[in-house]
């Protein structure tokens, strides 16, 4: 009775599911809500003892349903309150995991760091998103029979190095996703045969048996309905946004006829944006708020002229900071009569410049050339910024 009342008080204070390392797999695999969410395990003692991963129990060389949860547990980076987005960003890719813990100088859970809610804050930044939008890779689908058995979605797993497929019937027409958190409830979960020992001198029913017997079972009953499908021609930071809100963590492009295109997941929006951070620091410090007057394709090319600007400027001197703002003068009316830009870039010197249009694009881009001209003058740069006239 103790142990149960500290189960619902680690699970309360956590935020997750949790188990104890002296459960066995099958009593815990129904907790697992995704591929990419770990349990969290105790000990007895209500010590944090590690996670538990669907990764780890299928890679194993015999992933017994009997075996204790402690024998497949991962010891999680140590993750504390001051960790940078960053960082936590490429360890959960690096993990494959988009759920950590979060401890305090204790080693006590005190919280949970998850990767969409980091991403939908990094993509807050206009100029980021835009970027993400315009790199972010198409992946072709990996599909699986919906009369096929398990054990051949087991092997597709491992040959792709996915965490899903797509189920499609004789037609090609997508008819659900399978992935490796089903497959675990597949081969995890209890049974009526429990004797899994191939120890003793007679013969027993071994593990051995039950996994071949898992491996022929239909797939049909592991395979989940897809909700969030996209019709071919959505635009592709709204397709980012379906998933960072979804529970699921991909999302398919469908033609007219039902038949799958493409896939998008969370972890290519997770490697996508590292890359670009990696590559371009500045694109996390780029301040600005456009005007609510400008149109979407006005505002694109704003912000592809800034991004221009500041690769131009990154690939000879760092660039810290891009600082933009912004005045909108109107009449009596309240009709816009001008707009004047303020921009200030900072390497390791700083450089400001203000211009006024009528035309937002057009002052946006006379504060550029001005900001160019500056640090051609200062001798830092080795291209004459009339190079990079005419966007």
């Amino acid at each position: 009775m103790a142990r149960n009342l500290q189960r619902k008080e680690l699970i309360r204070v956590s935020g997750i599911r949790a188990c104890y390392g002296s459960d066995r797999l099958m009593s815990v695999v129904h907790k697992f809500t995704s591929t990419h969410i770990p349990l969290l395990a105790y000990r007895d003692d209500g010590a944090f003892e590690g996670v538990l991963t669907v990764d780890a129990t299928l890679q194993a060389p015999k992933h017994n349903p009997s075996a204790l949860v402690r024998t497949f547990l991962l010891t999680p980076p140590e993750i504390t309150n001051d960790v940078s987005p960053i960082e936590a960003l490429r360890l959960m890719r690096d993990l494959r995991l988009y759920t950590l813990p979060i401890v305090d100088n204790k080693q006590k859970v005190i919280g949970l760091l998850r990767a969409k809610i980091l991403l939908k804050k990094l993509l807050q930044n206009p100029h980021l998103a835009l970027r993400l939008t315009e790199a972010l890779p198409v992946k072709t689908v990996i599909t699986i029979s919906e009369s096929e058995s398990v054990g051949h979605a087991f092997q597709l797993f491992a040959k792709h190095k996915i965490s899903r497929l797509i189920c499609v019937d004789k037609n090609n027409k997508v008819k659900g996703v399978v992935t490796k958190r089903d497959i675990a409830l597949a081969f995890l979960s209890s049974s009526s045969r429990q004797r899994f020992s191939t120890r003793s001198s007679y013969k027993n029913y071994s593990f051995d048996v039950e996994q071949i017997k898992r491996n022929k079972n239909g797939l049909a009953p592991y395979m989940t309905p897809i909700s969030n499908v996209a019709r071919e021609g959505m635009d592709t930071l709204s397709i980012i946004h379906s998933i960072l809100d979804h529970k699921y963590n991909s999302m398919v492009t469908v033609d007219a006829s039902g038949r799958p295109q493409a896939i998008y997941s969370m972890r290519t929006i997770l490697d996508t944006a590292l890359k670009l951070i990696s590559r371009a620091p500045y694109l996390l410090a780029i301040i600005s708020k456009l005007p609510n007057e400008l149109g979407v394709m006005e505002k694109e090319i704003v912000l592809k002229s800034i991004l221009k600007t500041a690769s131009w400027i990154h690939k000879q001197h760092p660039v810290t900071l891009i600082h933009m703002s912004n005045n909108v003068v109107r009449s009596k009316e309240h009709r816009v009569i001008l707009f004047e830009v303020r921009l200030t870039i900072k390497t390791d010197s700083t450089y400001y410049a203000k211009h006024k249009n009528r035309d937002f694009v057009l002052a946006t881009k006379g504060a550029l050339r001005e900001i160019k001209k500056q640090i051609f003058r200062s001798g830092k740069m080795k291209r004459h910024p009339k190079s990079l006239d005419g966007y």
